[in-house]
């Protein structure tokens, strides 16, 4: 273990970035390049501190000097740190995008500052070592998420952000209420110290909860179809590729600290029933982003289950897919949304002739989804199927969760881009302006061949795998050297 400021510095740079976004609100180009080299920049700090905890070992920050047992924290080990560069990446990529669709109105009024507040509070979920830190920075992205899903300010985003909002506050409750009994219970805190005394049954059973509320596991995910479909779609691409994340992070940080292991049997009952209603919801759906919201609940219950089975390098790859995969699938959404005007993908049509581009990047990210060969989804759940090979139930539900997927994705393609269109195709109404455009492309295109990327071969996303497989416990590695540089 080392100890370090690199990962504080990496937590406080999105502050920063937030805080010169606000202060330069008025002035749109500054923030757009604040925003964007600022979001080069952090990537690059994030891939740093991933390299160096892959070739060093775990980062440690202590700040002021105070010791971790009583102080507050920062540890990164590989899995933290490989989260991270996701977040910065998917930060970046759907800042491009959002720099493309935003008005100077919704520029003006904050928008950049309150992604990066987002940002800010996801990193510091990530890496934080303690039980009521990780409380606190739950806080900071529920916040930032509130005022960025009513951002806009219309009646549909402020209903949606109500229904958003109330269950996450809910979540909030259960949260802060099993962090007091925990340390009426327990003493403390610290991730370490919880995992030599373990939390007992009764805040045990709060934190599991409002997790798998965070995390939208059923029966606690139902917010999200009807929250999601109201915000605008890069707004909600950033949501679904990290928020979620988080809550997933914070069950396989925490399950390992109960005493009673019941709670793996909850949440791999959990898991169950997300992919039975996220696959049977979105197969009804119409409108195309509740569609991809109940797809959503469908690829958090293999999560789910994975994590309850203590499978961290599953679980790795899992989210790194579908981080990648669901954040681009919201951008094409909104590209189509823009290009027909329409929300329900049965009414668009002709979109193939309209644009190709557009088309294959649907194809690639939503093959990712549905697991097929040759794609990184196809790897994740391989090695997912692969862990479940001695419980026969799950095998055939993880692949009637895929054929559902696969259905779903393919009856989009054939109804919105294969079929042509009912009248002659006329000027874009709503066509960017090239520097956007251009923007868009760079953003979509970005995750599209970073999908493809680690989908080349296993050797490309095998330090993935190695991230999750290094995951031991709740930062139980971390207690194994006490000794300073």
């Amino acid at each position: 273990m080392i100890y370090t400021n690199l990962p504080a510095l990496v937590l406080a740079t999105p502050l920063v970035l937030a805080c010169l976004c606000f202060a330069f609100a008025r002035r749109r180009r500054v923030v757009q390049l604040v925003s964007l080299l600022g979001g080069v920049g952090w990537l690059a700090m994030a891939a740093n501190l991933a390299m160096q905890v892959h070739a060093q070992g775990t980062m440690v920050t202590e700040v002021g000097g105070w010791d971790r047992h009583y102080g507050i924290s920062f540890v990164a080990d590989q899995l933290g740190a490989m989260m991270v560069v996701l977040a910065a990446f998917i930060q970046l990529a759907v800042g491009l995008a959002a720099h493309a669709r935003l008005d100077r109105k919704a520029e003006a009024f904050w928008y950049h500052g309150l992604t990066y507040c987002l940002a800010f509070g996801v990193t510091g979920a990530f890496l934080t070592a303690d039980l009521f830190n990780l409380f606190v920075w739950f806080e900071v992205l529920l916040i930032s998420s509130f005022v960025l899903m009513v951002h806009g300010g219309s009646d549909q985003q402020l209903a949606g952000g109500m229904k958003y909002v109330t269950l996450n506050l809910i979540s909030s409750v259960m949260f802060l209420a099993g962090c007091g009994l925990t340390y009426a219970h327990t003493g403390t805190l610290s991730f370490v110290q919880l995992a030599q005394v373990g939390i007992p049954d009764g805040p045990a059973a709060l934190l599991v909860l409002a997790f798998m509320l965070k995390a939208s596991v059923v029966p606690l995910a139902f917010w999200m179809p009807a929250s999601y479909p109201a915000a605008p779609t890069y707004t909600i691409a950033l949501f679904s590729a990290l928020l979620t994340k988080v809550g997933c992070l914070a069950l396989l940080r925490t399950l390992g600290l109960l005493q009673n292991e019941i709670w793996f049997t909850v949440l791999g009952i959990g898991g169950v029933l997300s992919i039975l209603v996220g696959s049977f919801g979105l197969i009804g759906q119409a409108n195309l982003r509740r569609m991809l919201a109940f797809s959503s609940v469908s690829q958090v219950g293999y999560i789910a289950i994975a994590i309850a089975l203590q499978q961290p390098a599953v679980v790795a790859l899992l989210i790194v897919n579908h981080a990648l995969a669901k954040g681009g699938l919201f951008l094409v959404a909104g590209e189509m949304e823009r290009l027909t005007g329409q929300t329900n993908y049965r009414d668009m049509r002709g979109l193939a002739e309209r644009s190709p581009a557009l088309t294959w990047a649907f194809a690639v990210l939503a093959a990712s989804l549905a697991g097929l060969p040759p794609t990184l989804g196809f790897f994740a759940k391989w090695d997912w199927l692969s862990a479940m090979a001695d419980r026969p139930f799950l095998v055939i539900l993880g692949l009637v969760g895929s054929a559902a997927t696969l259905y779903g994705m393919v009856d989009v393609y054939l109804k919105a881009f294969a079929a042509p269109s009912e009248e002659p195709l006329g000027e874009d109404v709503n066509r960017l302006s090239r520097r956007r455009q251009w923007l868009m492309n760079v953003g979509l295109g970005s995750m599209v061949v970073a999908l493809v990327a680690l989908s080349s071969s296993p050797v490309v996303n095998d330090p993935v795998r190695q991230a999750g497989a290094a995951f031991k416990g709740p930062l139980v590695s971390a207690a194994t050297e006490e000794v300073r540089p």
